[in-house]
């Protein structure tokens, strides 16, 4: 578990991700709590959240309308999600373990598909001082637009652009 800086975290932008954006927010100023699981899918999903599922609902969170405790099964304590945890599950979809992801939970998390975003690389390559960024960016752009064509590949094979993120020089 890594403690994030909140003064890092565009918060606006968090809960444009996770947060569907037409539901009202069940606590004022209920903000800084993030828990990121990476790659949540690699996991039984229903064996490790088990009766969490339904707690995971903005209505069923603690102080909400429809709040719901569930007692521990070791410790016996009355347990219940609070309103103002923000829970992010990051997976890669050419994991074959992403189709039988359970169907109550994938409900409960608005799923965001990112794909290779050649603006970001460049950005990032320009504060590393590289040299030459339009022809890695360009043969970033290549490489991805044959993966996508090719009939044994196709988009989820596609390189990402954090992959190149360390590169020196070409």
């Amino acid at each position: 578990a890594y403690r994030l800086d909140p003064d890092r975290i565009d918060w606006d932008a968090l809960e444009a991700g996770v947060i569907d954006p037409n539901a009202e927010r069940p606590v004022a100023g209920a903000r800084p709590h993030v828990l990121i699981i990476d790659e949540i899918n690699r996991a039984n999903i229903s064996k490790v959240f088990g009766e969490l599922i339904t707690l995971l609902e903005v209505d069923k969170r603690l102080g909400c309308e429809n709040e719901v405790r569930v007692r521990l099964p070791y410790s016996g304590t009355s347990f219940g999600v609070p309103a103002n945890l923000h829970i992010i599950g990051t997976m890669n979809t050419i994991d074959r373990s992403v189709e039988s992801f359970d169907f109550a939970l994938r409900r409960r998390f608005q799923w965001i598909k990112h794909e290779p975003n050649e603006d970001v690389l460049r950005e990032v390559l320009m504060k590393n001082d590289m040299n030459d960024i339009e022809n890695v960016v360009h043969g970033f752009n290549n490489l991805n637009k044959k993966i996508k064509e090719d009939s044994n590949l196709g988009e989820d094979y596609q390189i990402g652009h954090t992959y190149l993120f360390d590169i020196k020089k070409i």
